[in-house]
């Protein structure tokens, strides 16, 4: 048995707009995953997204999305976010695609934003997610 070649790297790039209604509703028109490398066997598949927040209190923060995965099809994701802090928030959500429920944090400054989250997946064991992005205003 021979390995001809593997790639490992998975990087892409996210992009996106968003539109804030008022200080406690906005919605977000995303494309994910834009892979970096032509041609990549290992890229993640492309997902365009429509999401949505809605915050009834200043701390709590309910939200919403609809993704179209390329290849997989469509799914639904629901979450809640708390801040316990100005900077810090938890958070917890459900994904349609993965039957899963996810906990995680946010250390979010309004110019680098750093997330983390972890899932219980059935065949994975544990699948962690690690985000960091920078806003441009």
């Amino acid at each position: 048995i021979s390995i001809k070649g593997r790639s490992t790297s998975r990087v892409g790039i996210d992009i996106g707009a968003d539109y804030a209604f008022s200080s406690r509703a906005r919605v977000s028109l995303n494309a994910l995953n834009i892979s970096v490398y032509r041609g990549d066997p290992d890229a993640l598949p492309l997902i365009a997204e429509l999401r949505g927040e809605w915050s009834p209190y200043n701390q709590l923060h309910l939200g919403g999305a609809v993704r179209l995965r390329e290849v997989i099809g469509s799914e639904y994701q629901l979450g809640v976010r708390y801040d316990i802090y100005r900077i810090i928030s938890i958070m917890a959500g459900y994904m349609s695609g993965s039957k899963e429920w996810s906990t995680g944090f946010v250390v979010d400054n309004n110019v680098i934003t750093v997330q983390y989250g972890l899932t219980d997946h059935r065949k994975l064991d544990f699948s962690h997610f690690v985000s960091i992005g920078v806003k441009f205003k």
